[in-house]
């Protein structure tokens, strides 16, 4: 509200020295974005009927993009000016992981910072060019897009693997750390401290994943994934950071498990 009256004033203030009165201007906009108005407060401003545009050139919309400015905003005003047919459909990208680097663009977080996590981790493909409109229309940098485009993709593409680090798994009261192999019909334990440890687990063998959470006020936690076998012994995983408040690992396994193995149960367990 306080910037939606912030957008009102300056409007009042440019029909004082002879501007019309509600026309938005290139820096108008800028100035509410800086002082944190939100898309929404902003779009209500550009869609009142009695508002008008000032035409936006191609510096003006340079300038509204490395200011962070949402598109949704820059094709409201294109549109309102008439220099857009229609305002511009969102894009979606193939992989699903880049929503989260979007995110991470919009919380503020450094272009460096967020680089540096893509450097430091396998991509499962390049970025397609559905992907690259995604990220150029989300106004992520092109120091973002070039990491994205040269980090490591995982060889195991071909044969449908995944691999998830960061786990432990709970066996015999003894917790071992390692990473979990997902593919089309088994599961591969790889002990982070003895090869000799690992094994298979076939997927034809599974009942069903139980999904173990603690009831947070901020939202379910999930730590610890259980699968269930029609015989034998049931395994169950833990995220590595899980005694810290994390549970990035598990969560990023356990929505690749929903995605591909839709035919198998999965059943929440909650503990207070």
């Amino acid at each position: 509200m306080k910037t939606m009256f912030l957008i009102m004033s300056m409007m009042s203030i440019a029909g004082a020295t002879g501007i019309l009165e509600n026309r938005i201007t290139t820096d108008m906009i800028l100035t509410a974005h800086t002082f944190g108005a939100t898309a929404e407060t902003i779009l209500m401003q550009i869609n009142t009927p009695e508002n008008t545009v000032e035409p936006i050139t191609p510096f003006d919309r340079e300038r509204l993009r490395n200011a962070g400015v949402p598109s949704a905003v820059i094709d409201a005003l294109l549109y309102k000016a008439g220099q857009a047919t229609e305002p511009q459909i969102d894009l979606q990208p193939d992989n699903a992981g880049l929503l989260d680097v979007v995110k991470l663009v919009q919380s503020g977080i450094s272009e460096q910072i967020i680089a540096e996590q893509i450097h430091g981790n396998t991509l499962s493909s390049r970025p397609s060019v559905a992907d690259l409109l995604y990220l150029k229309q989300n106004n992520v940098s092109e120091l973002i897009i070039s990491e994205l485009m040269i980090a490591p993709v995982s060889k195991n593409i071909e044969t449908s693997e995944v691999t998830f680090d960061g786990l432990v798994i709970r066996k015999f009261f003894k917790d071992r750390s390692g990473a979990l192999v997902i593919s089309d019909d088994k599961l591969t334990w790889r002990d982070s401290s003895n090869a000799t440890k690992g094994f298979d687990l076939f997927i034809n063998g599974v009942s069903r994943i139980n999904l173990f959470y603690r009831v947070r006020d901020n939202g379910n936690f999930c730590y610890k994934v259980q699968f269930e076998f029609t015989k034998g012994n049931n395994y169950a995983f833990e995220d590595i950071q899980k005694d810290t408040g994390g549970n990035e690992n598990l969560t990023r396994m356990v929505d690749y498990l929903k995605h591909k193995f839709a035919d198998i149960p999965f059943v929440d367990k909650e503990k207070g």
